[in-house]
């Protein structure tokens, strides 16, 4: 069942300590400052020897809230969102780009799933098919929310991540 109206603005004081954007059906996170980016032409993802998945050439950059911020085409940005957030363990909430973001040329990868009982800073896997700016702190993506039919805690290697968060997954 999805979530709306009193009941979505009700979870959103128990998500984070930041003041969020509650609309009718999703609630808006906003772009953090720290980013991992990658150039599709001298950056790349491998699987090491010890079958742990390693990152080789990608720049690890900080902004000030409010600076503005230049997404290239042609790279691969891993971001975090400002907020730090909690999913109720009876609930678990989808990603999804603000429709405005992606009118202005940004695009999410969709790996948009959060697990009832998860917290953190959700990691963004974003690229840009224009040159495009954002603020640091502007909305760009929304939880939308839906009901477990079960209470359960998330424990996987994701839970209480700070930062964004490149993949930590052994390679089968």
């Amino acid at each position: 069942m999805l979530i709306t109206g009193r009941t979505l603005r009700s979870i959103a004081e128990s998500l984070s300590e930041d003041k969020l954007h509650v609309g009718t059906s999703s609630i808006d996170v906003r772009l953090g400052n720290k980013f991992y980016i990658g150039d599709s032409q001298s950056s790349e993802i491998i699987i090491a020897e010890d079958g742990v998945v390693e990152y080789r050439g990608f720049e690890y950059v900080e902004k000030e809230h409010g600076e503005v911020f230049t997404f290239e085409p042609g790279k691969l940005y891993i971001a975090e969102s400002k907020e730090y957030i909690r999913i109720p363990g009876n609930m678990g909430a989808f990603l999804a780009l603000r429709s405005s973001a992606g009118r202005r040329g940004l695009d999410h990868l969709h790996a948009g799933w959060l697990e009832p009982g998860w917290e953190g800073y959700i990691t963004f896997e974003l690229n840009a098919i224009v040159r495009t700016q954002f603020r640091i702190g502007e909305r760009i993506a929304q939880l939308v929310f839906i009901r477990a039919d079960e209470w359960t805690q998330y424990a996987g290697q994701y839970q209480k991540q700070t930062g964004p968060v490149l993949a930590g997954v052994r390679a089968a």
